[in-house]
C-alpha cells in the first residue's frame, strides 16, 4: 500500500489549532506525485499521525488522531457519513495483543481539490486516550492496530471496506506534551504489518414447516451467512472459535402478496400512500384472519379476529377489532407483489430476498428526516418502510459452543371441528443444538435438496449455491462456514380479499378470495464481521476481518396454514346440499311412500302402454 516511515515535530500552534491546518500543509512532506490518480484504484490509509498525546489532564482535550486517506480514484467521499470508520483494536490483553477490534468513527475535516486525499480525525479522540494511556502504563508506548478503512462515497448504499492491516506505534512526546514542559519534541512512531483475513458473507435463511406455538401465523426465522476461510489460518491458529460481527435490526411493515390481478393493478396506484383508515377511491379491502377462527368467506365477520387490516372502512359492521402479534391498520402499503395468474398461486409463492432488498431501495427518502442513518436521502434508506427499528446496531461475539433451538408445530382441524371452531395440534417438534458456527464438507450435501436444508438449516433455494461453494473451497484447500447469528419471528398470514358494492343504496362488502398473505420480517442492515478468533490448546488468537457491510434481507414464504378458494368452495356446496337433502327427506316422510308409488306409476306408464299395444296387434293379426 502506501505508507512512510516518519519522525515528527509538532509545534506549539500544531498543539493549540491541529484540525485548522489546511491538509496540503500537512503533506508538504509528502511528494504526492508518487500518489498517482487511478480510476480503478482502491482507497488506503496514506500515514496516521498522533498529536498531542500526554497523561497530562489538562492537555486531554489537545490530544488527537489523524488519518491521512488517499483516493486514486478521485471520487467523492461522502464527509457527513457515520459509515466512515477504521476497523481498529479497541481492547487489548496483558501481553499487549488486541484481543477485540470495532469501527472506530472518523470526523472529515478537508480534501485537496481533486479529491485525491482527505483529512479526517478519530472522532472519539477521549475514548481512544485513554484507552492509549492505559497501554502507555503497560508497555511504555502507544499502540494502534489498524485493519481496515471504510469509506461511503457519495451516492452509494454501501461503505467500501480497503485493507491496511498495519500496526502503529508511537514512542516520546510533541513539544510540551511530556513531564517537561520545555522539552522539545520526542515523537517517533514504527509500523509493521499485521494479519488481517478478508471474508464475502452471503445470506441465507432458514423457517420449520410449522409455526413457533406462539399463534398460527408467526414461525421461528434463522439468520445466517456462510462464508470461506483459507485453511492455513485454521493450521496455524487452530479451530475457528468464536466471530465478532455487528448489524442495525429492523422489522418490515407488512406486506401484501396476492394472486388477484384486478386488485392487485388497482392497489399498486396506492402504494406507498398514505390513505388513513378508508378511502372510497379504493375499492378492494385486506384483511388477515386467523384460520383456527373458521370461514373468513363473509360469514359472521365480527366473531374474527383479524391480524392485518388494509383499507379497512371505519365504520365496518361490529368495529371488527384488528390485532394479533403484530396486527395494525395498514394506512400506507409500501410492499406489494403478485403472486401469478394460476388458481391459489399466492399459497405457494415465495418472494425472493434480492427482489425485496431492491424494492427498499427503490423507495427514496423524502429528507434527511426521513433518513433511517441520517446520510443522504440519495444513498439512504427511508424510516417509512420500518415498523421499528433500533436505536444502536447490535454488537454480538457468538462462540461455536453456542446453539439455537428451533419449534416446528402444526394446528389443523377435521372437517367436524371446523363446523364447530374448533382444532387440535397435529404435531410439534423442537430442534435443538443446532451449532452456531458449523464447517462443512461434501459430505453434509447427500439426498436430496429438501433434505440437505433440512439437515443444514439453510434455504431450499441456496443449497445448490453452498454445495458448490464447499467443492470449490476444498479444490483451494479453504473451508466455508455458516455462522448462524440470530433467531427471530417471521409473520405471514392469510388474508381475505374484499370487493366494494352496494345494495339498495348502502355500501356492502363481498368477500372475493383468500389467494393473498401479509408478511412481516426483521432485516438485519448493514451486517459486517468485524472480527474472528481462532483458538488452539486454550490459547485464543483474534484476527481483524476486511469486507464491506451488506444487506440481510430475507426471503418471504407463504403461511403454514392457508385455504384453497375452490376446494373450500366445493366442500361448503357439498355439505350445504347434504343438509338440504336430509331436511327434505325428514319434512317428506310422512306421504313419503305415496310419492314413491306416482314415481314408480310414472316410471311403469310408458311400459305398461307398449304392452297394451303389442297385445292388441297380436289379437288383431291374420291367423
Amino acid at each position: 500500500m502506501f505508507y512512510g516511515t516518519f519522525t515528527v515535530k509538532a509545534t506549539a500552534e500544531e498543539i493549540r489549532d491541529p484540525d485548522e491546518i489546511p491538509i496540503e500543509t500537512d503533506l508538504e512532506n509528502f511528494d504526492t506525485d508518487r500518489y498517482p490518480s487511478d480510476p480503478n484504484g482502491q482507497h488506503g490509509i496514506l500515514y496516521m499521525r498522533e498529536y498531542c498525546y500526554s497523561e497530562k489532564a489538562a492537555l486531554e482535550e489537545s490530544y488527537r488522531v489523524y488519518i491521512y486517506v488517499y483516493n486514486p480514484a478521485e471520487k467523492e467521499i461522502d464527509t457527513q457519513s457515520r459509515f466512515n470508520t477504521v476497523n481498529m483494536a479497541t481492547e487489548y490483553n496483558e501481553e499487549g495483543e488486541p484481543i477485540v477490534f470495532g469501527n472506530v468513527g472518523l470526523t472529515y475535516l478537508d480534501s485537496t481539490d481533486d479529491k485525491r486525499f482527505y483529512k479526517f480525525k478519530v472522532t472519539d479522540g477521549l475514548a481512544l486516550l485513554h484507552q492509549e494511556q492505559d497501554y502507555m502504563q503497560r508497555h511504555n508506548k502507544r499502540r494502534y492496530d489498524v485493519a481496515g478503512l471504510q469509506l461511503l462515497y457519495k451516492y452509494s448504499y454501501y461503505a467500501s471496506d480497503a485493507e491496511v492491516g498495519l500496526t502503529y506505534e508511537w514512542r516520546g512526546y510533541g513539544s510540551g506534551c511530556g513531564a517537561n514542559a520545555n522539552a522539545e519534541s520526542t515523537l517517533r512512531c514504527t509500523y509493521t504489518e499485521t494479519e488481517t483475513i478478508s471474508l464475502e458473507p452471503t445470506p441465507t435463511i432458514y423457517r420449520p414447516e410449522g409455526t413457533n406455538g406462539k399463534n398460527d401465523y408467526t414461525q421461528d426465522s434463522l439468520h445466517s451467512v456462510w462464508f470461506s476461510v483459507p485453511n492455513e489460518y485454521m493450521e496455524k491458529y487452530g479451530e475457528l472459535y468464536a466471530l465478532h460481527a455487528t448489524y442495525l435490526n429492523a422489522v418490515l411493515k407488512p406486506i401484501l402478496v396476492t394472486g388477484n390481478r384486478e386488485a392487485y393493478t388497482a392497489l399498486r396506484e396506492y402504494q406507498g400512500i398514505d390513505i388513513g383508515r378508508h378511502t372510497d377511491a379504493l375499492g378492494y379491502m385486506y384483511m388477515g384472519a386467523h384460520r383456527e377462527q373458521g370461514n373468513v368467506m363473509g360469514v359472521n365477520l365480527t366473531e374474527h379476529d383479524f391480524g392485518y387490516g388494509y383499507n379497512v372502512p371505519a365504520n365496518w359492521p361490529g368495529n371488527i377489532a384488528v390485532k394479533g402479534f403484530y396486527g395494525e391498520i395498514i394506512p400506507a402499503l409500501y410492499g406489494l407483489y403478485y403472486s401469478g395468474s394460476g388458481e391459489n398461486s399466492a399459497d405457494s409463492f415465495t418472494v425472493p430476498a434480492w427482489r425485496i432488498l431492491k424494492d427498499i431501495y427503490s423507495v427514496v427518502p423524502v429528507s434527511v428526516e426521513d433518513c433511517l442513518f441520517g446520510e443522504d436521502p440519495g444513498s439512504d434508506i427511508s424510516k417509512s418502510l420500518f415498523s421499528s427499528y433500533d436505536d444502536e446496531f447490535t454488537d454480538i461475539r457468538i462462540t461455536r459452543n453456542e446453539t439455537y433451538s428451533l419449534t416446528s408445530e402444526k394446528i389443523s382441524s377435521t372437517w367436524w371441528e371446523k363446523l364447530w371452531g374448533k382444532n387440535h395440534i397435529e404435531y410439534s417438534h423442537t430442534f435443538d443444538g443446532i451449532e452456531a458456527i458449523k464447517p462443512l464438507a461434501s459430505s453434509d450435501f447427500e439426498g436430496t435438496y429438501s433434505e440437505i436444508a433440512d439437515r443444514l438449516y439453510i434455504d431450499e433455494s441456496d443449497a445448490f449455491s453452498i454445495q458448490a461453494a464447499v467443492t470449490e473451497a476444498e479444490e483451494r484447500n479453504e473451508t466455508v462456514y455458516l455462522f448462524r447469528y440470530q433467531l427471530s419471528d417471521y409473520i405471514s398470514q392469510e388474508a381475505t380479499l374484499f370487493k366494494k358494492g352496494s345494495f339498495l343504496g348502502a355500501e356492502t362488502w363481498t368477500a372475493v378470495d383468500t389467494d393473498a398473505y401479509f408478511f412481516q420480517e426483521t432485516v438485519n442492515l448493514r451486517f459486517e464481521i468485524i472480527d474472528v478468533t481462532f483458538q488452539e490448546r486454550g490459547t485464543h488468537t483474534v484476527i481483524p476481518v476486511v469486507m464491506s457491510p451488506i444487506d440481510v434481507i430475507p426471503s418471504a414464504t407463504p403461511p403454514v396454514h392457508t385455504t384453497a378458494d375452490t376446494n373450500l368452495d366445493q366442500w361448503w356446496k357439498l355439505l350445504l346440499g347434504l343438509i338440504g337433502l336430509i331436511l327434505l327427506i325428514i319434512i317428506l316422510a310422512p306421504v313419503l311412500p305415496y310419492i314413491i308409488q306416482g314415481v314408480w306409476f310414472v316410471i311403469t306408464l310408458p311400459v305398461k302402454a307398449v304392452t297394451k299395444i303389442v297385445k292388441a296387434f297380436n289379437k288383431e293379426k291374420p291367423k
